[in-house]
């Protein structure tokens, strides 16, 4: 925790990106996401959308910490195949719902298509 709280205090270092450096360098083994992950991981109904993004990508770590692999390499697996998600499908605009290989699970295609 002490080296979390150390990488906070560099300027654009938030939350997301302390649990990347912590889980890439191994330091620590952590689970971490960016943007594109935690929105795909939102999306997908995998986590809760809550009120801030801080209080979201509280919860999406949480259910990766409680139903992943406890290893550092699972744990970069699911960061990068979640951020390659968000990047090519599961954009923020104008996401590829009809071509994406989830989409008979995914609770935003399903709340979408109802409107």
């Amino acid at each position: 925790m002490k080296a979390h709280s150390l990488l906070k205090k560099f300027p654009a270092i938030g939350v997301p990106g302390a649990d990347k450096v912590l889980l890439f360098s191994g330091i620590e083994v952590r689970p971490a996401l960016e943007s594109n992950g935690l929105r795909a991981m939102l999306r997908l109904g995998l986590a809760p959308v809550e009120r801030s993004y801080a209080a979201s990508y509280r919860k999406a770590v949480d259910v990766l910490r409680e139903d992943g692999e406890p290893t550092r390499t699972w744990f970069i697996r699911s960061y990068s195949l979640l951020r390659a998600h968000g990047q090519s499908l599961c954009k923020r605009t104008k996401p590829q719902c009809l071509a994406c290989p989830l989409d008979t699970t995914c609770a935003h295609l399903m709340l979408t298509s109802l409107h």
